[in-house]
């Protein structure tokens, strides 16, 4: 008698769609293994390479940025319509947010279509929670406009800040700090997490002038779409701008680069054709400052950064925007290998620091943050904002400047940051201050202060 074929341990299940595999191998790199979501959506994407469809990436690069920018509201809503959350495994969760998000925020996507793939990738993943799916994203479709309303998170949650926290996607601790920081800002600031950020675009006058033509300043700001600009570059609205094989073509031939119009502003506002070389940048990172600052002007500048692997890129870079490579060297910023100002030997005339900070006025263009900052990371970065100052300051001679810029909307890492260095150090006065005006456009907010060395 012939025996009975081997039954699959797990019921077949349909092949999850490509848009939706690749945006949950993304989340899985950031929710469970805490990359920086753009780091994780960039590998993911190289992996795969030519066989993914742009449509597809374009869909999962806009799903996973979704989840994060709601992840606070999303784990509320599942936490409220499981009944043993703690008990779903990782994986299912992670379906079950993305779902969530796309049933929620996508119209585009047909809510059957939605529950169909999840369901399936439930069904592989743990069968027996395949009916629990089911069951808590009909739900969720039914419930769609009670849980659109503030109201229903208030009337949810155990007090008034969990349930604004869970309404800006956000953790209750980082609501309350920003809350109590700048209370005057705190809902701004969270309903603009909430939002594409412009594409930011620098033209490259240096290109330009090298006579590949296109993409001048000029053109940029005449384009349709343009939400703002300052003098070296423009930021288009959500949607808005050129098409993406044209952009990519500037891009390639060096005249333009991505960069948040924002940073562009709050750097222009440190006054740079003033400065007095040499300049060191020393927070460097991949060196869009130094690169803006070199576009446009001709003192010298050295790029410094603790993390070699960006500065790798500045090389490159420069030979896109047809620039000379500038003197470039790895270093703690605490700990710059200079010689002070009471050496003999060159020192920078003029430090920018572009200080490791929060983050907290940029969360719409890295809404990952809010959830891999952690209380303790605050006091960790004031620390070693006022570490970088005391010892930039070291370097400086009298007439020099010292320059701090940040993205965060944290008084203690701004106002509060350069107050303390000044009461410690009487060698130097302020010039200006400058915060981020249109943040209702921009979705960015930055802030930056110049100081002077009096003796």
């Amino acid at each position: 008698m012939g025996s009975n074929p081997r039954r699959s341990s797990k019921p077949r299940a349909r092949a999850v769609p490509p848009a939706r595999r690749l945006a949950l191998e993304v989340l899985r790199s950031s929710l469970q293994h805490h990359l920086p979501l753009q780091e994780a959506l960039d590998s993911a994407i190289a992996r795969h390479g030519a066989s993914l469809d742009p449509r597809d990436v374009g869909l999962a690069t806009e799903s996973v940025y979704g989840v994060f920018r709601y992840l606070g509201r999303l784990n509320f809503l599942l936490h409220h319509r499981l009944a043993r959350p703690g008990s779903i495994p990782q994986g299912v969760m992670r379906i079950l947010l993305l779902a969530t998000y796309e049933l929620l925020f996508l119209e585009r996507v047909p809510a059957y279509a939605t529950v169909n793939w999840a369901v399936d990738a439930v069904k592989a993943e743990s069968p027996k929670l395949a009916k629990v799916a089911n069951g808590v994203l009909r739900g969720l479709d039914r419930m769609r406009d009670e849980i659109a309303e503030r109201d229903f998170y208030l009337d949810a949650a155990t007090d008034r800040d969990a349930g604004m926290a869970a309404w800006y996607g956000v953790p209750q601790w980082l609501f309350t700090h920003v809350r109590k920081a700048v209370p005057e800002l705190a809902h701004m600031v969270f309903q603009e997490r909430l939002s594409q950020p412009p594409l930011g675009l620098r033209a490259n006058p240096r290109s330009v002038s090298a006579g590949q033509g296109g993409a001048s300043l000029d053109q940029l700001v005449s384009m349709d779409g343009v939400a703002a600009h300052c003098a070296s570059g423009v930021g288009f609205a959500a949607g808005s701008g050129p098409d993406a094989s044209e952009l990519s073509e500037w891009i390639r031939e060096g005249r333009v680069s991505r960069q948040s119009l924002a940073s562009q502003e709050a750097l222009l506002a440190l006054k740079p054709e003033t400065w007095t070389g040499p300049i060191l940048d020393c927070c460097a990172g991949r060196g869009g400052k130094t690169l803006l600052y070199m576009e446009r002007w001709d003192e010298e500048i050295w790029a410094s950064d603790f993390n070699a692997r960006r500065l790798s890129g500045i090389p490159v870079e420069c030979a896109r925007l047809n620039l000379k490579v500038p003197p470039i060297f790895r270093a703690d910023a605490r700990h710059v290998p200079l010689v002070s100002r009471n050496e003999t030997g060159r020192h920078p005339q003029t430090i920018l620091i572009d200080a490791p900070c929060s983050g907290l006025g940029v969360m719409s263009r890295r809404p990952d943050l809010a959830w891999r900052l952690k209380p303790h990371d605050l006091a960790n970065l004031r620390k070693m904002q006022a570490e970088i100052l005391n010892a930039t300051a070291a370097l400086l001679s009298r007439g020099s400047k010292l320059l701090y810029l940040t993205c965060t909307i944290d008084p203690l890492e701004n106002e509060r940051t350069i107050s303390g260095f000044l009461e410690r150090n009487g060698r130097f006065e302020q010039l200006g201050e400058f915060r981020t005006v249109n943040s209702d456009v921009l979705k960015e907010r930055f802030y930056a202060a110049s100081l002077r060395a009096v003796r």
